[in-house]
């Protein structure tokens, strides 16, 4: 690539694209210099010009196109118009709004393991393929630490170098002062765990739809974060949590939810009581033997879902699987994985609703009468270290009609109670959520 006075020439090859925008430097470019130090044995700049800095009718414009067109070996200008510009939304023949194509979902389908992005974004060489896409959900755990302070690292550079004087980074690194007047031991905030209005896909509970316990303690994050309630939160989902898909907050000072484009409120979170005792803790082996008599290992109705699905590989489900102990009652014992650990090593506080949640169905019987979470009361007193051994457990309370009416706790493996909840729980059509 080099400046000859006619203008910008661009070479052409076929290993690399570097776009550049509002940094056109070359010798000391630093994403240049990466992609050109990872094994890329060519680069294709492409300037994007910024037409306001363009006045329309002079000629340097023009001549800028027209030279960099014609160094192109394979420049077309039908392609040029139709191609990327089609895409984009903004060629001659662009529509307002349904060709602009969400690079996620195209990432996903056509770059499923993450290659194409792992040899032009070597920032994110680290990155599992289940999180190459979407790389700010990154956990903070040791297994994906390297990856995660390499994006990191490189998005704080970014935001560092275009902000403002005088003014403070904002990053995940301070005490959420709120969750400790609740009592909740917690680390750094980790936004990446559901962003501030978009439910992840990684978080399901039926396939197309969010995991009601995860939900609901994102839902009883926001909450304490607003309002430094210091006692148990009730969570209650009105519609099934859309995955990948905005969603915005609503806060009326004494509880929050969560609305969507329609403003129709999708889940809703508020101080609650709980009506009974937690189930009591058995012992670790008898919770050894539930564990092995998992049900969900015959039959699941949601076999991927984020907290018992058995399709889901350590580190991107909870993977807590509770089975029979006695009439109407569950146990599992569980290890939290360090994937889902803060900067502390401790477990997220909306995974220890995810983990409280699912064992209640089981107790109610979700393999022969399919259902969903609509309403969850929980606290959570201490949070669990990554790898440490815990006891899951769940009861059936009684039902009513469509309703099961569900009680769980989460101990230490010595019995000590970390958190306990209840759920009402609504069956449901299989079919309906298929």
């Amino acid at each position: 690539m080099r400046n000859d006075g006619k203008g910008i020439r661009m070479i052409v090859v076929t290993r690399a694209v570097m776009w550049f925008r509002d940094d056109l430097r070359l010798g000391d470019h630093p994403a240049l210099a990466a992609a050109t130090r990872n094994g890329v044995d060519g680069v294709l700049a492409l300037y994007v010009v910024d037409e306001t800095a363009w006045d329309r009718t002079n000629s340097p414009r023009r001549a800028y196109r027209r030279s960099s067109l014609k160094t192109l070996a394979d420049a077309d200008r039908a392609s040029n118009q139709h191609g990327w510009q089609w895409v984009a939304g903004c060629g001659t023949d662009a529509a307002p709004y349904f060709r602009i194509f969400n690079p996620v979902l195209q990432g996903k389908k056509f770059d499923p393991d993450g290659d194409y992005v792992r040899r032009h974004v070597p920032e994110l060489r680290d990155v599992p393929s289940s999180r190459i896409h979407e790389p700010w959900l990154l956990p903070d755990g040791p297994t994906d630490r390297r990856a995660a302070i390499r994006y990191r690292s490189w998005t704080t550079q970014r935001s560092e170098s275009s902000r403002s004087p005088g003014t403070t980074a904002s990053v995940d690194d301070g005490p959420v002062s709120c969750l400790a007047a609740a009592n909740v031991e917690t680390g750094p905030v980790r936004k990446h765990l559901l962003t501030a209005d978009t439910i992840s896909s990684q978080f399901n509970g039926p396939r197309y739809s969010g995991n009601g316990g995860y939900t609901c303690g994102f839902l009883a994050r926001r909450l304490i974060e607003q309002t430094h309630a210091a006692t148990a939160i009730a969570s209650t989902l009105r519609k099934p949590p859309p995955l990948d898909t905005p969603l915005t907050w609503r806060d009326t000072g004494r509880s929050v939810a969560l609305v969507d484009e329609s403003d129709v409120v999708i889940g809703s979170a508020e101080p609650g009581s709980f009506g009974a005792d937690p189930p009591a803790c058995p012992d670790l082996e008898t919770a050894w033997r539930a564990t092995e008599a998992y049900e969900g290992n015959q039959y699941h109705p949601f076999d991927t879902c984020f907290t018992c699905g058995t399709a889901r590989n350590e580190g991107d489900g909870l993977r807590v699987f509770s089975g029979p102990l006695g009439q109407d009652k569950v146990a599992a014992v569980w290890t939290p994985h360090d994937a889902f650990a803060d900067a502390n090593g401790r477990l997220g506080y909306e995974f220890a609703w995810a983990a409280m949640d699912c064992p209640g169905g089981w107790a109610a019987h979700i393999d022969k009468t399919p259902m969903v979470l609509g309403r969850m009361t929980a606290v959570v007193d201490v949070l669990p270290l990554a790898g440490e051994q815990c006891i899951v457990v769940g009861g059936l309370v009684r039902v009513e009609g469509r309703k099961q009416f569900t009680n769980t706790a989460l101990y230490s493996a010595n019995g000590a109670l970390l958190g306990h909840a209840e759920q009402i729980w609504v069956t449901i059509d299989i079919k309906d959520f298929s």
